[in-house]
Parts: structure tokens; sequence; C-alpha cells
């Protein structure tokens, strides 16, 4: 590839940059010779023919060979939108479909091009050698098939060997076909590019993944497994005939960089490996788990060392989220994950949304570190005010009992004294007996139902507790003293200080809050 519509005043904050600073921010150069500069320029109808009245503006670097480039005329700002492009040609992908069938769907794609398109088709870079012999046949079968005459044929074939190679070196795969574009498809190749793509159905949208300097060439990676040894790299470039001589590959620190990815491409392996599902704040804390960590944390900074800050970085802080919540620091791998999520919207932008996203990650981990202690407490209060009711329901049966009680007695007495003292003693005693036994039943019952709501408070306030040690052992307290203070808070004391520290996510907020409260400890001690 070698290098319509630039706006670079948007970026993934949703800010706009100022109309002088769009206007003039990406130039196309071709050689050494700026063609063009400001996003006004750039319309894919006039690419190619500008008017000798437009600035030229000579830069210091070079691109001699590799045809057209792309150059940031001032600053970018990271996360910044530098191109949203349409298609000239795309070919949809077909199940089944011969490669002389997709030969002739290319051409007719070419061929229902408008001329200004077909001129900035034509004015690609290509390669002839990306045509095998079987695909020059196509092309004489597809001639052959249109009719053309021995003495028009090889005019005609060499016409449409550039045509077909022109795609060839200039396709680019997205979700719905193969695709080439008039401004992307000049953009060149660098192991450690500075900007990332996206589709939306047809639709090419770039995004810079790091701050550009004005005069700093517009990169971008034909590969993936930038990690890969350069070998490798350099096997699967050949498809375009590339050879890369970016820093990776042929600066002075190049050894350097190979050793960092392999560092790299070895992390991503073994952190790979049973690190895909959530699982338990309170899963295992063995050194090993803790090992992932710090090694999930060294990948991340080797890949911001290495310039990897698209993908390979929210893949990084993606594992690293994953780790520290295995090893039991939720708080860690939320801000982790919000890490991941924020390269992520850099490298695709806000409006590519999948199942399957870094976003989707960190919902998961907020709903189970914020929510789960909000669901305790709602459960303890519906618990408490049951327990509350069914005390309620047996005084008030008991009290009903003892006033049917006593108008049987008074009947019962009025009876007696007919009958004679004695017989009216016997059943007065009777009648106290089953009194006694009925507030026997109601007392057992209530003294069960509060048992009952001394264990839930129980269990609540172990949970707290628990969850207090975990917070202070994260903040970095003295155990003794958390100890200390869990110790002395009881029940509604220790939930309400769980809860306060469960919506706390910074550590530093986390221990000025335990330092509040064994203040307030040691100044009751003092009192006391």
């Amino acid at each position: 590839m070698d290098g319509t519509r630039f706006d670079s005043g948007r970026n993934t904050s949703g800010e706009d940059n100022d109309e002088s600073s769009i206007e003039e921010s990406v130039g196309i150069i071709e050689g050494s010779a700026l063609v063009s500069k400001g996003s006004r320029y750039l319309r894919a109808e006039g690419l190619l023919g500008f008017s000798a009245a437009l600035p030229t503006i000579m830069l210091t670097r070079l691109i001699s060979g590799k045809g057209y480039g792309l150059f940031a005329l001032h600053d970018i700002r990271k996360g910044t939108c530098l191109l949203e492009e349409d298609a000239l040609v795309i070919v949809r992908s077909l199940s089944g479909e011969s490669r002389l069938e997709r030969c002739t769907r290319i051409f007719t794609m070419i061929n229902d091009l408008s001329s200004k398109k077909l001129d900035l088709y034509s004015s690609l870079h290509y390669e002839i050698q990306t045509l095998d012999a079987e695909s020059r046949d196509y092309v004489r079968r597809y001639l052959i098939r249109k009719q053309y005459t021995p003495v028009t044929l090889p005019a005609a074939l060499l016409d449409h060997l550039k045509l077909l190679a022109i795609f060839k070196t200039n396709s680019v795969g997205s979700k719905t076909g193969t695709g080439v574009f008039a401004t992307y498809s000049r953009i060149n190749h660098s192991c450690t590019p500075n900007i990332d793509n996206s589709h939306i159905d047809d639709h090419e949208l770039l995004y810079a993944i790091r701050d550009i300097k004005a005069g700093e060439e517009i990169t971008t990676s034909y590969i993936d497994g930038l990690t890969f040894p350069k070998a490798w790299r350099a096997k699967t470039l050949a498809r375009w005939h590339f050879v890369c001589k970016c820093a990776a590959c042929a600066g002075p620190q190049a050894v350097e960089h190979a050793r960092r990815r392999s560092m790299i491409a070895q992390g991503f392996v073994e952190l790979d490996q049973g690190m895909r599902e959530p699982t338990n704040i309170a899963t295992s804390h063995s050194k090993q788990s803790h090992d992932k960590l710090n090694q999930a944390e060294s990948v991340a900074q080797l890949c911001i060392e290495e310039g990897l800050v698209g993908t390979d970085l929210s893949r990084a802080y993606r594992l690293c989220s994953e780790c520290a919540l295995v090893v039991g620091q939720p708080l860690k791998a939320i801000e982790y994950a919000r890490q991941a999520y924020e390269v992520e919207v850099i490298c695709v932008g806000p409006r590519i949304k999948t199942k399957d996203t870094v976003q989707t990650w960190l919902h998961q981990l907020e709903a189970l570190v914020v929510e789960k202690p909000r669901r305790a407490r709602h459960e303890i209060e519906k618990r408490r005010k049951a327990a509350e009711k069914i005390e309620h329901e047996a005084l008030k049966r008991s009290k009903k009992i003892v006033d049917e009680e006593a108008v049987a007695r008074q009947n019962r007495e009025a009876e007696e004294l007919e009958k004679g003292a004695e017989q009216r003693r016997a059943r007065q005693g009777e009648m106290a007996a089953r009194v006694a036994e009925s507030n026997r039943v109601a007392g057992e019952e209530a003294r069960m139902e509060e048992k009952r709501v001394k264990e839930v408070e129980r269990t609540a306030a172990k949970k707290a507790r628990r969850f207090i040690r975990l917070k202070g052992a994260e903040a970095g307290m003295d155990v003794e003293k958390v100890e200390a203070l869990a110790a002395q808070l009881k029940g509604d004391e220790l939930i309400e200080l769980a809860s306060g520290l469960a919506e706390v996510e910074d550590v530093a907020k986390v221990k000025i809050l335990f330092e509040q409260r064994l203040q307030s400890m040691l100044g009751c001690e003092a009192n006391a």
C-alpha cells in the first residue's frame, strides 16, 4: 500500500478542535515534496488534480521509493479521528466462489467507477509481482470472454494486470469484504504504528493511538502479531514486496526491540492460560497468583516502552485486571480494567460495540465488587424487619389468648360460686396452668426469633470484619491496629464501616478512613 475525508478535529473525548487547527493537520507527500495539505484539499474527487497555486512544504524526512505517505502538519492528540473514508472498491466475501469468479467481480466493480474515482484508483502504487501465474491466466481468460481480439488483447492485458495488481497491493480486509481506499491505502507500514483502524460497515475510521508531532509520518500496521519475531514479520510483509526499515526492524536498537517483543509475546502466552472468566474475590492468594500479577504488570510496562500502545497494551491491561482479581485486589482490578477500556476506545473509537469488550469486563467487575456488599446490607435489613414482624405477631397472639382466657375465667368463677369454694380453687389452678403454658410457648417463640436475628447479625458482622481486614491489608495498615479496630466495633458500626470502605476505590482514601476511625477509637478510650 502507499498512502475522503480528513477530520483531525474529532477525538474520543468528545471535544472538537479549533477550526484553524483541523484545517491543515495532515498532508500527502510523494517523494520528498508535499503535494497538498489541509483537510479541505484532500477530497477523493480531487486528489490528483491539485492546482499549482496550492502551498508546497518541503520536509526533512524523505520517503523516496515508498510512493505516497501521510505526514502530520500539526501536533495531533492521542485519540483523534484522523480519517473517515468509504472504499473506492469493495468486494464482498462469497462462500464457494472460484478465483476466476472473484477476479471477474473485481473488474466489474472497477468498471463501475466514475472517471474521477477510476483516476484515484489507478494512481495507487502497485507491485506487479503480487500476481502469480494463475492470476495472470485468470485475467487472460476474462479478456477472452470479453471477446478481445489478438490485436487488442496484449494492451488490454497490461491494463487489467495493473488494475488487479493495484487491488492485490492495496486491498484491506474488513468484516464485510475486501476494499481499496483512496487515502488509507496510501499509508505506509511500521512495526510500531501510531494509528489504529476500525470498520463500521464499509466505512474506514483511523485513530491516533498516541500523540503525533508535526512532521511525523502517519503509519499503520499491515499485519497482526507485531510482537512476533522479525523474521516472521518480514516474511508476512513480503506479500506486499515490502521491506520494513522501521526502528524495530532496522534501527540501532533493533536487538533491544526484538528482546522486549519476545518477552511480551511469551508473557501473553503464559498469562492467557486460565484467565478468561470472572472469579470470586476470595480466590487464590498464593505466591504463584501474585507472580502472575507482577508478570502481567511487567508485560504492560514493556508494551509502553516498546511503543505498542494500541491493542497489545489494552490486552496487557486486561490481563493485569484479571490477575489482580484472582489475588484478591478488586479495586486494582477495576482500575486496570478502566485503563484497558480507555486504550480500546482510543484504538477503535467510541462507536464500535461488541459483545466481548473490555467495557463488558469492567461492568462485571463493578457489579462483583460494588453491588455485592449493597445486596448483603439489604438482605440483613430485610431479615431484621421480618424478625420484628414475627415477634409482634407472637405478642399479639399471646395478648389475645390472655384476654380470651380472662373472660372464660370470669364465667367459670360465676359458676364456681355455686359449686363451692373447693371446685372454684381447682378450676382457677387449672386455668393458671394453661395461661402459664401459653405464655411459655409465646416466650419460646420470641426467644427463637431473637436468636435467629442475632445469628443473622453475627454473620453480617463476621463478613464485615473480614472485609475490613482485607481493605486494611490493601491499604497497607498495621494488622494489629485493624484487628483492634474490628474487635472494638460491634454490629451496625462494623457494617457501616465496611459499607463506607466498599464505596472508596482510592487506596489513599481508604487509609485516611482507617486512620480517622482509629483516632476516634483512641479518643473514646482516653475519655473512658
